[in-house]
């Protein structure tokens, strides 16, 4: 797709305001409207007044959200952005913009964990802050927890190469712990790939768009989160050995034997398998095996 025009728009944008990309933010612009309008399309009519944008530069989907009808809480770290965004969005669409000017990891964890109102995240996300942010959020989610939880869902834009591990399937190479831990407490889905043409400056590698929102149906529960949790660290610190000499329960905080974990691993029959081979499921279960002899 031509985005000509669109790049010239951003860059006259650019100049009028006084700024140019600041790498060390992770500013790629989005020049695809259609893609935004793509992500934007995504939101569940019953989060639209929900929505909290992560990093919206200059408006490319803070205007397809608007469009749409939603409010917009925009995070922005980057001061003469976050002081231009109005003016670049125009009215009547800003009147249900709202600017947060600050680094949205300070700002995010706080609103789930704290707030008094849902969050549901949208966002062509900083490439460098994907793994805190995903980290974060999966950090507040208990796995079949009663509790009210703030975390509603996100439509975000990653890197292809951070999209793929997250939603990896066992077995893959890219599998791993963030694997599991996302697998286990998110629905998800792809929405698009975005080739890396479509920004500017051009980064290094494409993108890609992932919906996802806490499950609310699971196979099995870990009888405690906090096990599961380390165990599922623990083993991937040498996830090409065999489980046998990764399971390890000093790490994990049980009270329990090598004899003890061995004979669970036998039960089970994955002894000889290696962390990069368990599903989220039988994480879960090993997991609640540990906890139910310790």
């Amino acid at each position: 797709m031509d985005h000509s025009m669109e790049l010239e728009r951003v860059r006259v944008t650019l100049s009028k305001i006084g700024t140019r990309p600041i790498y060390a933010y992770g500013q790629n612009f989005l020049l695809d409207r259609s893609i935004s309008r793509n992500i934007a399309s995504e939101v569940p009519d019953r989060f639209i007044d929900n929505i909290f944008e992560i990093g919206p530069g200059l408006g490319i989907l803070t205007k397809a959200l608007l469009a749409r009808g939603a409010k917009v809480r925009a995070i922005e770290k980057d001061g003469i952005l976050a002081s231009n965004l109005h003016k670049i969005i125009g009215p009547p669409l800003n009147e249900r913009l709202e600017m947060i000017r600050g680094d949205a990891m300070n700002i995010i964890p706080g609103r789930i964990k704290d707030g008094n109102e849902d969050v549901f995240i949208v966002s062509n996300l900083p490439f460098n802050i994907s793994s805190r942010l995903i980290g974060g959020i999966l950090d507040q989610i208990i796995i079949g927890g009663s509790y009210p939880n703030h975390f509603k869902g996100g439509v975000i834009m990653f890197q292809e190469e951070f999209a793929n591990r997250i939603i990896s399937d066992p077995g893959s190479k890219t599998y791993g712990r963030i694997s599991v831990m996302f697998r286990s407490k998110m629905d998800f889905h792809e929405v698009i790939k975005v080739p890396r043409n479509s920004f500017f400056p051009i980064p290094k590698v494409n993108a890609s768009v992932i919906a996802f929102k806490p499950k609310t149906e699971f196979n099995v529960i870990p009888q405690d989160n906090d096990i599961f949790s380390k165990l599922v660290h623990d083993v991937f610190l040498n996830r090409r050995k065999k489980l046998k000499n990764t399971v390890n329960p000093r790490s994990i905080g049980i009270d329990l034997g090598m004899e003890d974990i061995k004979w669970i691993l036998d039960d089970m029959e994955i002894t000889d398998l290696r962390p990069e081979n368990l599903s989220p499921d039988t994480f879960i279960t090993l997991s609640n095996r540990l906890f139910d002899l310790a």
